[in-house]
């Protein structure tokens, strides 16, 4: 079944000026992030009482559990936000394609970074030193899967679906992608660079979730581009370079081709092939009616 962004608005139907303030989008997005307040907050206490405190590698196994609980958390928390203001079921999570859109995700974000890197590699400025135990993958894919996944719903879920219903779908993606770039502001080694390379690749996972209007496509492109790029490949992951990773590399060569210490994301061919892909995405959202004009343009 496609869904569409009308299916996604509230059904909420306000009866006075209080509850039409509280409808607004804009209103809607701080409930919404009030919502996961809880989550988010329960996270960094386990980390600082708990995880923080044990050895290894009890630790990293309790972090492991500790991300699952969280992906479980906000889900759960936004689905009751969802129900409870928008008075709608969240068809966003309906799980009737999930393997297909977020096996593709995964599998996009394969072929992309593995592209890059084996080019990096021929050309003899990628090189494997030493690989650690295969039990960093598990670790690095739960990591990096349930980091998305609060970003996805942070920045794509409420941000961009509330920004949409407000001002439309393209002044909507603007909008949110500048932000997103400004939200990683803080990230070690950010830079202009960086800051625009995370824009133009904002637009992809845009695309992605306004293609299908579900989280499970765009959640695969966003872990599945963390997980290959850091936690398998060792490349820096938006200007951090501190995370553990399976494969410790040798890079060198010139940062248009690398990225340097920002990530694949500011390197060219870190551009070009996303952007190929987010071209590719909107082409298919406007064959298949899915942008929307804005709120004022559609009466």
């Amino acid at each position: 079944m496609q869904l569409t962004a009308q299916q996604l608005f509230t059904q909420a139907s306000p009866t006075n000026r209080w509850q039409r303030i509280i409808q607004f989008p804009l209103s809607r997005i701080l409930v919404a992030v009030l919502f996961l307040l809880p989550a988010i907050l329960f996270h960094y206490l386990a980390v600082i009482l708990l995880v923080d405190k044990l050895a290894e590698p009890a630790g990293s196994i309790a972090a492991g559990v500790l991300y699952l609980l969280d992906v479980l958390l906000m889900a759960l928390s936004y689905r009751f936000y969802v129900r409870r203001f928008e008075k709608r079921e969240p068809l966003e999570f309906s799980g009737r394609r999930a393997l297909a859109e977020g096996g593709v995700g995964w599998l996009l974000s394969l072929i992309m970074v593995g592209a890059i890197v084996l080019a990096l590699a021929l050309l003899g400025h990628y090189r494997a030193l030493q690989t650690d135990s295969p039990w960093m993958l598990v670790y690095a894919f739960v990591q990096f899967t349930s980091g998305a996944f609060l970003q996805v719903l942070l920045f794509r879920i409420i941000l961009f679906r509330l920004c949409e219903e407000w001002l439309g779908t393209y002044l909507a993606c603007a909008l949110v992608a500048i932000l997103f770039g400004v939200a990683h502001g803080a990230n070690e080694n950010f830079s202009p660079i960086g800051f625009a390379a995370l824009v133009v690749t904002d637009f992809l996972l845009l695309g992605a979730f306004v293609l299908t209007r579900r989280l499970w496509l765009v959640w695969g492109i966003h872990a599945g581009w963390n997980f290959f790029q850091d936690g398998v490949f060792g490349l820096p992951n938006s200007g951090i370079t501190s995370l553990p990773s399976w494969i410790t590399p040798e890079i060198t060569g010139p940062q248009w081709l690398t990225g340097g210490t920002i990530g694949l994301e500011a390197s060219v061919p870190g551009v070009v092939l996303p952007l190929a892909a987010t071209v590719l995405m909107f082409w298919l959202v406007l064959r298949r009616s899915q942008a929307i004009p804005s709120r004022r343009s559609r009466g």
